[in-house]
């Protein structure tokens, strides 16, 4: 697919889900649906995790800058050092992710592919992020129905999908600042139940 026909078939999803939504009481047998959904939350889960993977899998591809950080974490492994040139010189800090590199390094070091690896790595993050990213939702709206439309249309996202394996600490980081949220958010909602109960008592 080229980026116009999957932004298209995005657009049209989304519609069609935000029209779901808006009409799912008046739908034929929502109710029974509804009550599958419940009863088989882990099946659910599953094929929707499976479904983002194999879309990761479709739109799969490195970017080019990924092999700078891998450049550096192939010299650490092989000559002990963090630069571009094992030559003589000067040492250079050219990668922009640290803690990535040093990651990188780790399956090197072991004889593993990295581009498999990353890419691999990489979906699993992501994984771990729609996760959480239902987690978040439901806590924030108190519905699991909507927790998993929104998590769908997340997982079916273009642009989020592609970045599963393009190398880079991309879906680190989105895993990081949605679990923050997260974090956040319950926190705040706790403290604000305690508050009520101190008011109340």
């Amino acid at each position: 697919f080229s980026l116009v026909q999957t932004s298209l078939i995005f657009f049209i999803v989304t519609a069609a889900t935000y029209f779901f939504i808006d009409k799912w009481s008046h739908l034929p047998g929502a109710s029974k649906i509804s009550q599958f959904l419940r009863k088989n939350k882990s099946l659910v889960t599953i094929c929707l995790l499976i479904l983002c993977s194999l879309l990761a899998f479709l739109f799969s591809f490195i970017q080019d800058d990924a092999y700078i950080s891998l450049r550096y974490s192939y010299n650490l492994v092989k000559h002990q050092s963090l630069s571009w040139n094992v030559s003589d010189g000067p040492i250079v800090q050219g990668y922009t992710n640290f803690i990535w590199t040093i990651i990188c390094a780790i399956p090197l070091a072991m004889g593993l592919k990295i581009e498999v690896f990353s890419s691999a790595f990489g979906i699993l993050l992501g994984l771990c992020t729609t996760i959480v990213s239902f987690k978040l939702c439901l806590a924030a709206t108190n519905s699991r129905r909507k927790a998993f439309v929104a998590t769908f249309l997340l997982s079916t996202n273009y642009s989020f999908l592609s970045y599963f394996t393009g190398g880079l600490e991309t879906q680190l980081v989105a895993l990081l600042v949605t679990l923050s949220w997260l974090i956040a958010y319950k926190i705040k909602t706790s403290s604000s139940d305690l508050g009520d109960r101190v008011q109340d008592g």
